[in-house]
């Protein structure tokens, strides 16, 4: 009986754990994102905004490019995958 107890609790506690993680981890992506875009508008801005209208044809801005970059890495945040294997002895 108290070896389910530590189960379930060992389960509650490893649900916690992967939520908060989860919550933490996709701020951290987009904002890490949001920095290396603003990083990127102070060196090389013009050419990769000039790059991006020509093969999009639209109207990117080297002050967009931190928010930009941002929603990339939120977006991206969202479809981490991890791959696990488990193999039989």
């Amino acid at each position: 009986m108290a070896k389910n107890n530590d189960q379930t609790s060992t389960a509650i506690i490893g649900c916690f754990t992967a939520i908060l993680i989860f919550i933490l981890f996709i701020p951290i992506c987009a904002f890490t994102g949001m920095f290396v875009g603003w990083v990127a508008s102070w060196t090389i801005g013009n050419m990769l905004c000039e790059s991006l209208n020509m093969i999009f044809k639209s109207s990117f801005k080297p002050e967009n490019l931190p928010m930009l970059f941002f929603g990339l890495g939120a977006i991206g945040a969202m479809f981490r995958s991890t791959t696990t294997s488990n193999t039989a002895k």
